[in-house]
């Protein structure tokens, strides 16, 4: 079924992917109860794509994992929203993607836990044109990566033009890196009504795949921006910056435990575990605590920083940030890559390596376990 804001197509034209056609339904709706992942629809005809709703039906369409020899069949038990039911999904070996697995499968194709971080500064940017060095460093990279991750905070310290730029930074990624995930940092975080309205700029306006983001305000902080199938949250818990422990170190009394600020964090985040939307920051600065906190939470996938300019090392955090099965986890680098040459002619290159000696570097730690990017088992 092909979906506009919830409702089927009208017509009955079949859904064109890859070389697969696939037939829609003609009429009905169907929709998400809001207040979990149970789905209200009409019988499905058979071969029907099933994509649930999305403010952009071919990003839902995109979640879809590669239609070789794709007989695909989503059965739907007439369910309603208050049983508990879930639409079972028989394809063989594909699947609606969550955005998790999706970046698990980047990792996998192009061999990496790579992330760059894309944080043009005017006074560091060896070239006169933005734009251009974020292409640049995007063209350069994309073959040893599977994440790109533009922080706002410098394109909105650039003004108008800053927005200007990061909406054809992000275009660029989906036009020659389409496999890589984009996480939209901006670490966003209120209450409820104005969490909707971050949650619908990051995955509405602006179409990254991740938002970060901060939970202190509880769970009106966070439930907006999971709401959006085939999106994904990375909630900030322990940073990687030397004064973390400011507030993220402070004991919280509990009526069962004492804990900190930074597990607090963490344990609040396993409520959403089972809408495999939500994982978390973790700092590679502070390896025991990554460490530990990998430990007790195998499932969320984590985002961290600090590897490089920040003083973490690449192969203390690939084996402290590791799940079982060798991923479920990205390395950001920003500085360290983009920075990686001052020289206007080779600054690109330099990115390159600079990209590919920390996939080189999280690789060879993974080793021991006989894991790597190209090994990692995705479920």
């Amino acid at each position: 079924m092909c979906f506009v804001n919830g409702f089927v197509s009208p017509d009955s034209s079949p859904v064109q992917i890859g070389e697969c056609s696939f037939g829609v339904l003609p009429c009905g709706v169907l929709h998400q109860d809001r207040i979990g992942d149970n789905f209200e629809t009409f019988p499905l005809a058979v071969p029907t794509i099933l994509c649930v709703p999305a403010p952009d039906p071919s990003a839902a369409l995109g979640n879809l994992s590669s239609c070789e020899d794709l007989e695909a069949q989503f059965v739907c038990n007439n369910f309603h929203k208050n049983n508990s039911h879930t639409v079972k999904r028989l394809i063989r070996g594909y699947h609606l993607q969550t955005m998790f697995e999706k970046l698990d499968a980047a990792a996998t194709k192009m061999e990496s836990f790579v992330c760059v971080g894309l944080d043009p500064t005017p006074e560091h940017v060896p070239i006169n044109d933005i734009l251009a060095f974020n292409c640049a460093i995007i063209d350069a990279t994309k073959d040893v990566v599977s994440a790109f991750k533009p922080q706002f905070a410098y394109y909105e310290a650039m003004g108008i033009e800053g927005w200007k730029i990061l909406e054809k930074t992000i275009q660029h990624i989906r036009d020659v890196a389409p496999d890589h995930v984009i996480v939209g940092d901006g670490k966003r975080g209120d209450i409820s009504t104005t969490a909707t309205a971050y949650a619908t700029a990051m995955f509405e306006v602006w179409d990254v795949d991740i938002a970060t983001i901060y939970a202190y305000q509880g769970s009106d902080a966070v439930e907006p921006f999971l709401q959006y199938p085939g999106k994904g949250v990375y909630i900030v818990c322990r940073t990687s910056n030397p004064s973390a422990r400011d507030i993220q170190d402070l004991v919280v009394d509990g009526s069962d435990q004492r804990d900190q600020v930074f597990n607090r964090v963490a344990e609040m985040a396993e409520k959403w575990i089972h809408t495999e939307k939500v994982g978390l920051v973790v700092g590679a600065t502070y390896p025991d605590d990554l460490r530990a906190l990998r430990s007790k939470h195998p499932d969320p996938h984590f985002l961290i920083p600090g590897v490089g300019a920040q003083g973490g090392v690449a192969e203390d955090t690939a084996r402290a940030g590791a799940n079982e099965r060798g991923g479920g986890f990205i390395v950001n680098s920003s500085r360290g890559i983009i920075y990686a040459s001052s020289n206007p002619e080779s600054f690109d290159i330099a990115a390159h390596e600079a990209a590919e000696l920390l996939k080189t570097q999280l690789n060879d730690a993974l080793k021991h376990n006989g894991h790597t990017a190209q090994t990692l088992t995705i479920e």
